[in-house]
């Protein structure tokens, strides 16, 4: 069964909510998607971004999100890593490292695109729960400086945030998770939590947003899939072309 499918076949049935990752790192939306709470992917899954500029991009309409002039590249190590200097956002799995900016660009494209309209198709549900993962004290600062601007996009959009979190602390409006550092996140630095772990707590709250029915079908699709895409990726790597090229040449 096409898990993708599926769910948007139930569209218009459907009663529950969509449970996406906002970010703030692929750790996130691989948790949403181990505990069966992720019907698909979306655009924040896979990136290492900031609450603030994740919410601008939102209210921009994703606009600017992968024009040239505001990407670079900064891990000399990490061809593979773009990041979107207007929104703070660098994409982790987006780009091809062993391709040109030009070559790529309208395959990275179209595939961007996909997982806006997945997100978008949540979010304009109204039944859509973001989690947010902060994993760095300035954003916890950022936050707590700036919950009017979290209140008003939930108010705008009629959305919910959860956030999970390294550091122990609390909203008034919103619940908080605190998970354990327990590894150290390349190339961007600092103590990361990958994967979440002790998440008992998180669980039971998110299950009150989906019936049990629906993450069993999830976990069903992913359990099934996942071995077909190691060996697909374990493939198409060894076809790669091993002379690698900066991407935004």
């Amino acid at each position: 069964m096409n898990n993708k499918n599926y769910i948007f076949s139930q569209k218009d049935t459907y009663d529950g909510s969509y449970i996406c990752s906002f970010g703030c790192m692929c750790s996130c939306a691989n948790y949403l998607k181990k505990k069966g709470f992720r019907f698909f992917s979306s655009i924040f899954d896979w990136c290492d971004s900031t609450l603030e500029g994740n919410i601008r991009l939102v209210k921009n309409n994703f606009s600017d999100l992968l024009n040239k002039q505001y990407l670079e590249q900064n891990y000399p190590d990490y061809k593979h890593i773009v990041t979107n200097k207007l929104y703070n956002l660098s994409f982790v799995h987006l780009f091809d490292k062993y391709s040109t900016y030009d070559r790529q660009i309208q395959k990275v494209k179209d595939k961007a695109q996909h997982l806006i309209n997945n997100f978008l198709f949540a979010l304009n549900s109204k039944r859509c729960i973001l989690v947010y993962y902060i994993r760095k004290k300035s954003e916890v600062e950022w936050v707590k400086n700036n919950i009017d601007i979290v209140e008003s996009f939930c108010k705008d959009y009629s959305t919910k945030f959860i956030f999970v979190s390294n550091y122990d602390f609390t909203l008034i409006n919103f619940p908080v998770f605190y998970i354990a550092q327990n590894n150290i996140h390349q190339p961007f630095g600092g103590d990361v939590s990958f994967p979440f772990e002790d998440t008992e707590n998180l669980d039971k709250y998110l299950e009150n947003y989906m019936q049990k029915s629906y993450i069993q079908t999830n976990l069903k699709f992913i359990n099934k899939k996942h071995p077909i895409i190691k060996i697909i990726s374990s493939i198409k790597f060894k076809l790669k072309n091993k002379t690698e090229k900066l991407i935004l040449n």
